[in-house]
């Protein structure tokens, strides 16, 4: 099955965030976060499934293989979702309050 992907502004603000924050300390490690967003986002396009649901009986997380964050996302029909993207030890009320904008 093929699957189209969108990613909420939340989750892009959250990606340029990240962005801005490593560049700050490094431009090579920008990039390489970058680089490997991308892979596991296509990863994700690709193979959806094989990631198990986490929480609130419909949310899968990727995780990033070299920085500590993960891909927040759900499936609807032939859609992947990314609604999120955090570094696991965020605060978890900040994802309730993001939680309520969900489909």
């Amino acid at each position: 099955m093929t699957y189209s992907l969108e990613i909420s502004e939340d989750a892009l603000y959250d990606v340029l965030e990240i962005i801005d924050w490593y560049r700050e300390i490094s431009s090579k490690l920008s990039i390489k976060f970058e680089a490997e967003l991308n892979s596991r986002l296509n990863y994700l396009a690709e193979s959806p499934l094989n990631f198990q649901i986490r929480y609130l009986k419909k949310l899968r997380i990727v995780p990033l293989k070299t920085f500590p964050y993960g891909i927040h996302f759900f499936i609807k029909e032939d859609r992947i979702f990314v609604v999120a993207v955090f570094h696991y030890n965020k605060n978890p009320k900040r994802w309730k309050l993001r939680n309520k904008k969900m489909p």
